[in-house]
């Protein structure tokens, strides 16, 4: 129907009456239903005038939302300072979405001096109220300590809250803290307690970790098929670290029958969504034929990506194939470069290999104190092969220089 001059539902009508007589309640619902569309054509300019009238009275819900117009410029100019007192005057009142965007303006310093101290008075009171967003933010700001002193137990306080509504995230989060004893005292019964409510609830991170527990006994008895259940529903909804740790179940026969094609098939799905540990596992896959069909090129592929990443024994194994020529043009001088990288990373078994080019002269100078280094860096960490080679350079070391003469 047409009311003065505009089309409206014949709904409206009633309130838009009202709305001319300065009903403060109705003109905060004709300016909703100007906002979103609603028997009207949505104007957002027209909602900002509606939503004016009706805070000018003190309508909590209309200086909210003109509040949140003013913020996010929509139907007037943006202007954070008027948005600023708007949704100051309605968190005063008591308004918890009001008070969580105050909060946000806080922080950001969004029409006010940044503070975040402040930020969190007023994320408090809408937290208490259950406003899910605000309780987020205080769990992180109590995290991070951003401006303030960090308290890792109010950041669990928090994400308990969430956690007793059923928020999965919550629960998932809130079993980290109790298996790390973070905020909270350890507890590896309660970690995985609220891993398997998160779990329930389709979280699929918590799904990767109640199988972590069940395959290594952490907070529950150990049970290899019970972490393969869990690993399989978070391999099929494609998280990387569920694929990987079920790619992990099938090539050793943990808690499933042994299978290498099924484990290669999930490296290599985990792989391509970067799960620098798959790639390099796929890449030992096609290297040595297993569970797939030899292929030196995508081995050297899949090494390359997880070395760019700081994968030490990506690294060592990209080595080898630049050393041997394998899916690569042979390349002594990157093969050895690779390895230097390696040992640096900390591979144990590429500070062995270092020290043995060193000491041997292979691919590189001889040069007993670099020898000496890499060597003994490994045998400090138990490397069988290292603690021989370091004998035998010790040996070395003990003749007369007229035996050393080659050694440098």
């Amino acid at each position: 129907m047409l009311y003065r001059g505009e089309e409206i539902s014949i709904e409206l009508k009633r309130a838009f009456d009202q709305a001319f007589l300065n009903d403060a309640q109705s003109q905060l619902k004709i300016g909703n239903c100007y906002y979103n569309g609603i028997g009207v054509k949505c104007d957002f300019a027209k909602a900002v005038y509606w939503y004016t009238l009706s805070a000018k009275q003190d309508n909590t819900f209309a200086q909210f939302h003109l509040g949140m117009c003013y913020k996010n410029g929509k139907g007037i100019i943006q202007n954070f300072q008027k948005a600023y007192a708007w949704l100051k005057k309605a968190a005063i009142s008591g308004h918890a979405s009001a008070q969580y965007q105050l909060g946000n303006s806080y922080e950001l310093g969004l029409g006010v001096n940044k503070d975040c101290k402040e930020a969190v008075r007023w994320y408090k009171p809408s937290a208490r109220q259950g406003y899910v967003d605000a309780q987020y933010k205080l769990v992180e700001l109590y995290n991070i300590g951003n401006g303030m002193q960090k308290d890792e137990a109010m950041a669990a306080y928090w994400f308990a809250q969430l956690a007793d509504k059923g928020d999965s995230n919550a629960q998932c989060n809130l079993g980290d803290y109790f298996k790390i004893g973070h905020g909270v005292e350890k507890d590896l019964k309660r970690a995985a307690y609220w891993y398997l409510k998160a779990a329930k609830n389709g979280n699929l991170e918590a799904q990767f970790s109640l199988g972590e527990c069940y395959e290594f006994g952490i907070g529950v008895e150990q049970d290899y098929k019970g972490a393969v259940y869990w690993y399989t529903k978070a391999a099929r909804e494609g998280l990387p670290d569920g694929q990987f740790a079920l790619a992990m179940c099938y090539f050793f026969g943990k808690g499933v029958n042994l299978d290498y094609t099924n484990s290669a098939e999930l490296f290599l799905k985990a792989a391509r969504q970067k799960h620098v540990a798959a790639q390099c596992n796929i890449a030992y896959c096609f290297q040595h034929g297993i569970g797939i069909p030899i292929n030196y090129a995508e081995a050297a592929r899949w090494y390359h990506d997880a070395s760019k990443k700081g994968d030490s024994l990506a690294q060592l194994k990209l080595s080898y194939l630049y050393e041997n020529g394998l899916g690569v043009s042979k390349n002594i001088q990157k093969a050895v470069s690779l390895n230097i990288i390696a040992a640096e990373n900390g591979n144990i078994e590429a500070q062995y290999k270092l020290g043995y080019r060193f000491f041997y002269g292979e691919g590189v100078e001889k040069n007993i104190n670099s020898a000496r280094k890499w060597i003994t860096s490994a045998a400090a960490k138990k490397h069988h092969e290292a603690l021989a080679l370091l004998k035998q350079l010790r040996i070395t070391e003990s003749k007369p220089k007229s035996d050393k003469e080659n050694i440098k």
